[in-house]
């Protein structure tokens, strides 16, 4: 099933609604082709992934015209949006309707590819996952079988574009030829509620974090939405007990940038994550393997990362039983905070270039609203900079989610027997010692 084009259908009806206005099919196909017309179908451009109507539309003028995406994180800082540049090699960078840089690039043909997103990479950089036009169709058709959609639903876009979480709701958007309900008002979920009463949404996808703060807030949500699909980190307990009580109707969701977002959705019981059609699970020595017709194509400059079965580790832990998935531990190094995630080794070598800083080791510290915050233990010499002018400099290179809330002071790191830092015993020693900067 191809993914339609804004011409198809009818241009009078709604395409895309805002707190402040409503554009209809006709008006985004006709942005949708001047930005085609600029941009000359290149091999592939980077598009800036804030959730604005402008921006969203260089996202829709690339899947209407088959132009594959790099998706840059708004909140990236130069340095690590020019490392990403530099990797992927994209011919224009687009943000906001404009083209704000074009380089020189031999990138070859991605036919079929509708985006790139860098995902989990826990050893340093990000991986580049491939994810082809095919996976995502694939993943919509399922989401909508599995949580019983209609074309008459609305998905609420609320997160950002440069996450896969926010490409789904696009793409499912799209092949159920449904408006786009675009929410531009920040990561406070209190904030969009108006919007979806007056937009009438039915289905939302939100992190943990939001979830929670929904919860601490007084207002209802509005009585059209049957669908909170709550994923990109676990659902602590507590807060998933909480919105069971207050009648919230909750599906908790497992997935993975390479899948395309769903793996595994909870569907009339919010504590059981059943296996999305067409995907297969193993477990071997009590790690995830998947299969997936939404899977990733690969990565963009490293080897496959399939078995010869086709099979994807995905390094979390879990057990499998009469369909349904139960998540022991996601990625043992990734911290993964507010819905987004952290790679402990980027973090460390930033810190470990300012003077002073001979060591690091990042982790994740457990919380109730944030899932989890970004802790460091540093090992540091004599006069070197105080905390929070250790942090300030790494607020220069990293997105601001990415710095530590939380620093301890060792005189040494915790090593295992190879001589590598023993992550798990250097939080745990750790732990007495942190404090808030």
């Amino acid at each position: 099933m191809p993914i339609p084009r804004w011409s198809d259908g009818d241009p009078t009806a709604p395409g895309l609604i805002t707190h402040t206005r409503t554009w209809r099919r006709g008006e985004i196909a006709e942005a949708v082709r001047a930005r085609l017309d600029a941009w000359r179908r290149p091999p592939l451009v980077a598009i800036v992934g804030a959730a604005t109507p402008e921006h969203l539309l260089d996202l829709l003028a690339a899947i209407d015209g088959g132009v594959p995406a790099l998706m840059l994180h708004p909140r990236w800082t130069e340095r690590e949006t020019d490392a990403m540049l530099a990797r992927a090699a994209p011919t224009l960078v687009i943000e906001g309707g404009l083209v704000t840089r074009e380089l020189r690039s031999a990138r070859d043909s991605l036919k079929g590819t509708l985006a790139i997103v860098p995902t989990s990479g826990t050893t340093g950089a990000p991986k580049l996952a491939v994810l082809s036009r095919r996976a995502f169709v694939a993943s919509a058709r399922a989401s909508a079988f599995h949580l019983d959609t209609s074309t008459e639903d609305r998905w609420l876009l609320a997160m950002p574009l440069a996450h896969v979480g926010g490409l789904g709701v696009v793409v499912r958007s799209l092949v159920g030829r449904t408006p786009i309900v675009l929410h531009q008002g920040g990561g406070n979920p209190m904030s969009w509620l108006a919007l979806a009463r007056t937009a009438e949404v039915t289905h939302v996808s939100l992190v943990p974090t939001s979830l929670a703060r929904l919860l601490d807030g007084d207002e209802p949500i509005p009585r059209s939405i049957r669908v909170m699909l709550v994923g990109g980190a676990a659902c602590p307990k507590s807060v998933l007990e909480r919105a069971i009580t207050r009648d919230y109707p909750v599906r908790p969701t497992y997935g993975l940038t390479e899948t395309c977002g769903q793996v595994a959705t909870a569907t009339h019981d919010p504590r059981a994550l059943a296996l999305l059609p067409g995907v297969q699970v193993r477990i071997e020595q009590g790690t995830i393997r998947v299969k997936s017709p939404a899977a990733m194509d690969g990565w963009l400059d490293a080897e496959s990362p399939f078995d010869e079965d086709g099979f994807y580790d995905t390094g979390d832990l879990g057990e499998l039983h009469d369909g349904c998935l139960s998540i022991h531990a996601r990625r043992t190094d990734l911290v993964v905070t507010g819905g987004e995630n952290v790679y402990p080794r980027e973090v460390e070598d930033t810190l470990e270039r300012i003077d002073g800083v001979r060591a690091a080791c990042v982790f994740g510290v457990p919380d109730l609203v944030w899932g989890q915050r970004v802790a460091v233990a540093i090992v540091t010499d004599a006069g070197a900079p105080a905390d929070d002018q250790i942090l300030v400099r790494a607020r220069a290179e990293l997105a601001s989610f990415k710095v530590p809330r939380l620093v301890a002071r060792l005189d040494a790191l915790e090593l295992n027997a190879s001589g590598k830092i023993d992550r798990a015993r250097t939080a745990a020693r750790s732990l007495p010692f942190l404090r808030v900067v």
